[in-house]
């Protein structure tokens, strides 16, 4: 059979199996797949993990921050073209980190399915925070827990003697302020400004602590 034999790496847990989802009931199926075949599953969720969060377990989930965009009901005929299905999910859906991070789950955050990742990312980021996710578990999602995910934990995801030196430098809390912008960048030990970080004014009086 060519897809199990396509399995075989998985089968043997060398390699994780990816498991892409669409709503809640694929999650689930992917779920019995991996029991069937014994596989150590990763799930690339889609927003509706909160709704069946208990079956999870503690299978890791990669989470897309394409949150629904607010139905446009201004006029009560508008509203009419809705379900409530649709509503509850619009209102649920940034809080879904937070009830999988509750629950614990591991998270980790992707750009995948943003239209415009360089300007949404972060602002989704920080909604999900706004809307219960802790700032330490928004920066393990973005560090530690996809590093762990896929077996690099001691290489990736904490700074540390011996791992790779990828850092930001923000002019304020990241999580937090909607005006934080990052200043600087190491990529793999490597110093890169960022346009915001050119504009600076370096005079004064600088002290430094060790």
């Amino acid at each position: 059979n060519a897809s199990l034999a396509a399995l075989s790496e998985q089968v043997q847990q060398k390699q994780a199996a990816v498991f892409e989802t669409e709503d809640e009931l694929e999650l689930l199926r992917a779920l019995r797949i991996a029991d069937e075949f014994k596989l150590k599953a990763i799930l690339l969720g889609n927003g509706y993990e909160y709704r069946v969060r208990k079956a999870l377990g503690k299978t890791p989930v990669i989470l897309p921050l394409d949150f629904p965009a607010a139905p446009e009901i201004e006029k009560p005929e508008m509203a009419l073209e809705y379900n409530l299905d649709v509503l509850q999910h619009w209102d649920r859906s940034p809080s879904n980190p937070a009830r999988l991070a509750e629950a614990g789950i591991p998270i980790a955050f992707t750009t995948q399915k943003l239209e415009k990742p360089e300007k949404e990312f972060w602002s989704r980021v920080r909604l999900a925070v706004r809307r219960g996710l802790s700032k330490d578990a928004a920066l393990a999602a973005l560090t530690t827990v996809p590093a762990e995910i896929f077996g690099a934990g001691d290489r990736l995801g904490t700074i540390a003697p011996g791992r790779i030196a990828n850092l930001i430098v923000a002019n304020g809390d990241i999580f937090e302020d909607e005006g934080t912008k990052v200043l600087t960048a190491w990529i793999d030990g490597r110093f890169y400004d960022t346009e915001a970080a050119l504009q600076r004014d370096p005079r004064g009086t600088w002290e430094l602590a060790a």
